[in-house]
């Protein structure tokens, strides 16, 4: 992982293999930011072909905030991890094997784009216990989602196109929207931010070096991507599931009407946010992001709270003898014990 945060080092930093009892295992590479033991664990899973290191501007902004500790790592294949994905549900087993190593309860997953679609996943497998909050942002939702998305065909022209700058222009076109792209450069004010991608695009591939075997079998977990109604329904149905859906108003590549019609609607998160951005909502508007992260997993601290108080008030059995103010009761009870004697 090609580590450019550099105001603080990873407390811990290594492998872990995963995957040991889901057929071929995997060794993939991991950093952990900030103070260990801290309140809030924060998994972030990174999206097509892209190094956990790509989370920077939201691994700057977490760790600036009170008792947060936060886990990037590599998706297998990509980067410093081993061995290839053909399946996105082994993509989210991999994120939920890399929290068990870590011995992590009460997690907050935060993915984009693929990475979203992987924290679909993983909303339906994971434990309780696992879980505190989870942020599915732009995910990626199938070729036909219900149509294909104009920003598919300008991907797939990229991928054939001959000249490298007229490639990257093409596929960053899909990411990111007309007047982002259009706007001054921050690290150099004289070139707009489509010219600074391309420039750093082609820095970055040579950097990274992925195998023509990583894109292929990427293009073909994207292609067969598939989320069925019973992962939806059994995430609906999850009462401890604290989600929050994030969607880009000006994104091609992911229909906002898509989100909202094929997941929004049928999973009713606890939250659903529409940015003013392209696909890259975790770059585009990076502020506004991480806000929603932050927000999200302190209202979620909140109400896991409440809701772990009403259990423990559910659990307490009345006392009906006692309860002089409703003579009732007392027929309720003995009642209620009479059905359970004949029901036997």
């Amino acid at each position: 992982m090609n580590n450019d945060f550099s105001y603080q080092n990873p407390y811990e930093k290594g492998y872990h293999i995963v995957g040991i009892n889901r057929g071929k295992p995997a060794k993939l590479y991991y950093e952990i930011y900030g103070k260990k033991n801290s309140k809030n664990k924060v998994l972030l899973v990174m999206g097509f072909m892209q190094p956990g290191s790509a989370w920077k501007f939201q691994l700057d902004y977490l760790l600036k905030q009170s008792d947060y500790e936060v886990c990037i790592y590599d998706n297998r294949g990509i980067g410093n991890s081993n061995s290839l994905s053909f399946s996105i549900k082994t993509l989210a087993h991999d994120a939920i094997d890399l929290v068990k190593c870590l011995k992590w309860k009460n997690v907050n997953f935060v993915g984009t784009s693929l990475g979203g679609s992987v924290c679909i996943f993983i909303s339906s497998f994971i434990e309780k216990e696992l879980i505190n909050s989870i942020v599915i942002a732009a995910p990626w939702l199938g070729l036909f989602a219900p149509t294909i998305a104009k920003g598919i065909y300008m991907y797939a022209k990229s991928v054939f196109e001959i000249n490298e700058i007229k490639k990257f222009e093409i596929s960053i076109k899909t990411l990111f929207s007309e007047n982002y792209l259009n706007s001054p450069s921050i690290s150099n004010p004289q070139k707009t931010k489509n010219e600074s991608m391309i420039e750093r695009a082609i820095k970055q591939q040579e950097q990274l070096q992925n195998s023509s075997k990583t894109l292929i079998s990427s293009i073909l977990l994207v292609l067969f991507v598939k989320i069925s109604p019973f992962i939806l329904r059994d995430i609906k149905n999850k009462q401890y599931l604290n989600v929050c859906v994030i969607g880009g108003k000006q994104d091609i590549l992911v229909d906002l009407q898509s989100i909202k019609k094929r997941l929004v609607n049928n999973i009713k998160p606890m939250n659903f946010k529409i940015l003013d951005s392209g696909h890259c909502v975790n770059i585009e508007t990076v502020g506004q992001f991480n806000r929603i992260i932050v927000d999200h997993i302190e209202s979620s601290n909140k109400l896991n709270i409440l809701k772990r108080n009403n259990n423990n008030n559910n659990n307490i059995k009345p006392n009906y003898l006692c309860n002089n103010n409703n003579s009732n009761n007392i027929t309720n009870y003995f009642f209620k014990n009479i059905l359970k004697i004949f029901k036997k």
